[in-house]
């Protein structure tokens, strides 16, 4: 009994040892399994770690590279910048033109085209200022002034042209002549568009004329005023830019009315037509003395504000009393603005005379820096158009000063020390204005230029052509590659209809149109030059370009990126030019895109083994899928390794039963 109790009990401990042994083995697994998994996932997290390390190193060289490309890329100066050979760099807008792209074919190319003008309207303002008073050329001017109404509206007919037109007229005042002529009383209409419809009334604005009857008849003779009010019209066409607009001013010079203030029996008005007298007469005097014989010194202290520091120097007459009181009255009831002010309904010739020999009385008879009418009118000219060519605008004086006036034989500009005509060379050099007829600096009247129809040649030259000579150029963008086939020219011209045959010149060099002179050597009109080392080409242009004949250029360009996105054709192209006028400007294109859609192939849809996995990233499903690889073969093992000992396990048991069936 008692053996029988051993032989059970070991048999109970050789089943114990097998068990402890099989936990012993699959603990030892599990472990292994876990320092596999750990291994896997540290190898993976390296992995992506480096990947990742490595793409932002790449990022930033990437980064560096673009950077260091940019510094070395052309770039475009800001609007006002002035370049070391005196060229202005201004707003894109001031010169029609335009850079167009295709949308990309099948093949992923686009052709670009710089158009210059671009097609649209072509614009232009001018205002004729026109001296109205007894010493001018009135019929001359008036003549040559229709035909130049007459080729305006030659243009507009073509179709390519939009012109407004604004007339200027005076005497001792500036009118606009479109609204007297119009009967809408002494108000500024301004600019008027030139067309069939209102052709009649723009000549009627030219034609019109004063006189002593004239409810707006004041006398004498005011061109700073007049200019000031040209400047008011032409400014306020913003469609315009501003290098389009002309204003033209066609007088003898013999100025000497300005505007300015006035203080009658204790009262100042300001803005009133007022002058110089020696209190003698009721009127202003041209005659006047000054003590200034030379321009140069006369500009020179108005510059410094010499001449407006005396105490006298606003010591002013109204221009006159004139016939009747016609002056006196015009201006106070139907140009001063609120009629006559009541202190002065009263005053007659008499108390006029009065008041010239006394508060009015010029004082300025003696000492430096005295100055008389003619001095301070052209000085607050000089001051207006100065204000014109800073604004852009193109300045054209016609000068119909003459020897004498009604048969005397008296010569205005001998008499006023010269001044009118240097004024006119101060003017020329100063603002670039171009002067026409009797101009000169000898004491002598000579004719220092043309005729007026000539003058107004200039005009029509100034709207008919854009510019004198150009220099375009054009940096490709990074993403695109120059369209070529051998042995031909990869870009096209065409001036008006006409497309013109390349001729090459060597390598990379074409030339188009024919063979001219220029700066005393022969050269094509037009000769274009492709930079390949820098993607760039530059064309010279070297013949004006006409508004009726647009520059058209193109091109083929082939998009190298390969994916979705907006692609600049180029970095920049601008437009070099310099004028009739001899003024040089830079502009720039606007930059066009075209957009390139990247075709996505299909993939075959995949069933995720559960919602978590379809919302891990990249790196984490490469991760999972190795942890899961590894952690299957460790699985397996571990079932094989069970399954042996549970079969000696099970073999041992039967033997154990067997032995004890025998006893």
């Amino acid at each position: 009994m008692q053996q029988s109790r051993k032989k059970t009990l070991s048999i109970i401990a050789v089943f114990l040892g097998v068990f402890f042994c099989l936990w012993l083995a699959q603990t030892s697994i599990q472990a292994e399994e876990t320092d596999s998994v750990q291994e896997v996932t540290s190898t993976v997290e390296t992995s992506v770690q480096s990947t990742e390390t490595d793409t932002v190193q790449e990022e930033t060289s990437t980064t560096e590279t673009s950077s260091q490309t940019e510094e070395t890329d052309p770039v475009q100066e800001e609007a006002g910048t002035v370049e070391e050979d005196g060229t202005l760099v201004i707003d894109e807008n001031n010169t029609d033109k335009s850079k167009t792209a295709t949308d990309l074919d099948e093949n992923k190319e686009t052709e670009v085209t710089l158009e210059i003008p671009s097609g649209e309207m072509y614009r232009a303002d001018v205002v004729l200022v026109m001296d109205k008073s007894a010493g001018s050329d009135i019929d001359n001017i008036e003549a040559q002034s229709k035909a130049l109404l007459d080729s305006f509206m030659a243009k507009v007919e073509t179709g390519n042209y939009s012109i407004k037109l604004g007339v200027v007229v005076f005497d001792g005042l500036a009118h606009d002549a479109y609204s007297l002529s119009q009967g809408l009383g002494d108000v500024v209409t301004g600019l008027v568009d030139v067309n069939a419809d209102t052709y009649d009334s723009l000549l009627e604005a030219i034609l019109y004329n004063f006189n002593v009857f004239n409810s707006y008849f004041v006398g004498g003779s005011n061109t700073e005023t007049a200019v000031r009010l040209a400047n008011r019209m032409l400014a306020a066409d913003t469609q315009t830019p501003d290098q389009n607009k002309n204003l033209t001013l066609l007088s003898d010079l013999e100025s000497y009315i300005y505007s300015g203030p006035i203080t009658i029996n204790g009262q100042t008005y300001e803005m009133v037509p007022v002058s110089k007298t020696d209190g003698q007469t009721t009127q202003a005097v041209l005659a006047l003395d000054s003590s200034y014989d030379s321009w140069a010194d006369l500009l020179s202290d108005w510059q410094s504000g010499a001449i407006q520091s005396r105490d006298d120097f606003n010591t002013n007459c109204f221009v006159r009393w004139g016939t009747f009181g016609y002056s006196w009255r015009h201006f106070w009831n139907n140009i001063y603005p609120g009629g006559m002010p009541a202190e002065l309904a009263g005053i007659t010739e008499s108390d006029f005379q009065d008041l010239m020999d006394t508060e009015w009385a010029i004082i300025q008879t003696a000492g430096d820096n005295y100055v008389n009418g003619n001095d301070i009118s052209l000085l607050m000219t000089y001051e207006a158009l100065k204000e014109s060519y800073e604004r852009g605008y193109k300045i054209m004086v016609f000068s119909t000063s003459h020897d004498g006036t009604d048969g005397e034989d008296y010569n205005w500009n001998q008499y006023l020390k010269n001044k009118p005509m240097d004024f006119l060379e101060q003017i020329q050099n100063d603002f670039n204005a171009h002067i026409y007829g009797r101009t000169s600096t000898d004491s002598d009247i000579d004719n220092w230029g043309t005729t007026i129809g000539e003058s107004f040649d200039d005009i029509n030259y100034n709207i008919e052509y854009l510019f004198e000579e150009a220099e375009l150029t054009d940096y490709i963008g990074d993403d695109f590659d120059l369209v070529e086939t051998a042995g031909t020219c990869p870009f096209t011209l065409k001036i008006g209809s006409q497309t013109l045959t390349p001729i090459s010149l060597g390598s990379d060099v074409w030339a188009f149109g024919s063979l001219i002179e220029k700066d005393g050597e022969q050269t094509y009109q037009y000769v274009l030059t492709y930079d390949r080392s820098e993607e760039m080409f530059v064309l010279q242009i070297n013949v004006p370009v006409k508004v009726s004949d647009p520059l058209r250029l193109s091109y083929r360009l082939l998009l190298t990126a390969d994916e979705t996105g907006d692609y600049p054709t180029n970095k920049l192209a601008s437009l070099k030019y310099t004028t009739e006028w001899n003024e040089s400007f830079r502009e720039y294109f606007e930059v066009p895109y075209v957009h390139y859609e990247k075709e996505v192939p299909q993939e075959e849809e995949t069933t995720p083994s559960n919602d978590e996995s379809e919302s891990q990233p990249a790196e984490k499903a490469v991760q999972t899928a190795a942890v899961s690889q590894q952690k299957s073969g460790v699985q397996t093992s571990v079932n094989g390794f069970t399954a042996f000992w549970m079969i000696i396990a099970l073999a041992a048991f039967g033997g154990i039963v067997c032995m004890k069936k025998e006893r």
